[in-house]
């Protein structure tokens, strides 16, 4: 059943509709789920027992002016240098360490503007006692970006519900590069880059930059950076943020993020629904030590045996 009928919720004080839709029910309908039932609430990916009864759904935060502020480097492409990393360390001849330290301390003022890509490698070969060709050094590291897995995709699905924003400490002249490559741009509203702007994260004259542009309240505005430096920041002005671990872990963390009214559990299981023949419903959870659950449905709600 995708509807049951009308429920009294002890919590809002009104009759609501308890719905249920298999397998996308997170990401197309609202859930309202009665504390006093026993049962799972059904996603495409857990069950659930239910606490409180929450409003809760993709659609109802649709109308929200909310504002997502994405990173690139890290989030949505892969590090330059860690990309490159064993492409520099050959093409230099010189250590892991001694690499990394000389680019690290060049990416400063090429991120701020203030330089360029041939005055970026030129100090780099000089620190380095090398002369390594600047194109040579330049392909290295452009071809090596990748995307991050996942990461295009969850852009392209809270772009149809959200303002998309870009924040990235990153050079100009790199960005049209990557930008042309993988056609970046064409998922933000906006793009703030450190060159342009001449500021780069953790700076918070940058943030202040940032939310000032968007014209929103810090609460309605929510950052996902990998950088921890660069989420303090971004919490110090009363924005939401996320560290960005994994395109699926970030996707988790939107959506507790950007649903205030989210439901609210005892607990839940990763598993797989699988419905019989015989009309039955079956949880069936990810861990090898867990029982199978069967789910009964009534007109009451779902329950559970077993």
């Amino acid at each position: 059943p995708t509807v049951l009928d009308p429920i009294q919720s002890d919590a809002a004080g009104k009759a609501e509709r308890l719905s249920f839709e298999v397998p996308t029910v997170l990401r197309s309908e609202p859930t309202l789920v009665h504390p006093s039932l026993t049962g799972f609430c059904i996603t495409s990916t857990m069950y659930l027992v239910p606490r409180y009864r929450w409003k809760s759904g993709w659609r109802s935060m649709r109308n929200r002016p909310t504002f997502l502020v994405f990173d690139l480097f890290g989030v949505i492409l892969s590090s330059g240098f860690e990309s490159a990393r064993h492409k520099l360390i050959r093409l230099f001849a010189r250590d892991a360490r001694t690499v990394s330290h000389t680019y690290t301390r060049w990416e400063n003022p090429f991120d701020l503007g203030q330089i360029d890509s041939e005055a970026f490698w030129t100090g780099i070969n000089h620190d380095l006692g090398t002369n390594v060709n600047i194109d040579t050094l330049n392909n290295a590291v452009l071809t090596s970006y990748k995307p991050v897995p996942g990461s295009f995709e969850l852009v392209q699905r809270y772009q149809q519900a959200y303002t998309l924003i870009l924040l990235s400490n990153t050079r100009l002249e790199w960005y049209r590069y990557l930008d042309q490559r993988f056609r970046i741009s064409r998922y933000f509203e906006s793009v703030f880059l450190s060159a342009e702007l001449r500021m780069r994260k953790p700076d918070p004259q940058i943030y202040a930059h940032v939310i000032q542009s968007v014209g929103a309240a810090p609460n309605q505005i929510t950052f996902l950076d990998d950088e921890p430096e660069n989420i303090k920041t971004a919490r110090s002005f009363g924005c939401n943020a996320i560290q960005f671990r994994s395109s699926y872990e970030a996707e988790v963390d939107l959506y507790d993020s950007l649903h205030p009214t989210k439901l609210n559990y005892d607990s839940y299981s990763l598993g797989v629904l699988v419905y019989t023949v015989d009309g039955r419903l079956w949880g069936i959870p990810s861990s090898d030590h867990a029982e199978v659950v069967p789910i009964n449905w009534n007109v009451n709600g779902p329950s559970t045996r077993g």
